[in-house]
């Protein structure tokens, strides 16, 4: 489904941040490689932070309670 991808590529790009950023970080390194490491990880943090919207619709209260951890999360 939908969901099950949206995780697992929002899992890919944050691990592939952190693999850049260690592997830059290794070494005597300049900002920039670092500064895009660290926009790549927040990417894939973004990406599970729409996980919501890739579920089915609920008619319950938890459903509200992700569309406001979403809502918080956005406004970070």
């Amino acid at each position: 489904s939908s969901a099950e991808l949206v995780v697992a590529a929002g899992i890919g790009v944050y691990i592939a941040g952190v693999t850049w950023f260690a592997r830059t970080e290794a070494t005597e390194s300049s900002r920039l490689p670092l500064v895009l490491a660290t926009v790549v990880m927040a990417a894939g943090v973004v990406l599970l932070a729409t996980l919501p919207d890739f579920l089915p619709p609920r008619n319950d209260r938890a459903s509200e309670g992700a569309r406001y951890s979403l809502a918080m999360t956005q406004s970070l």
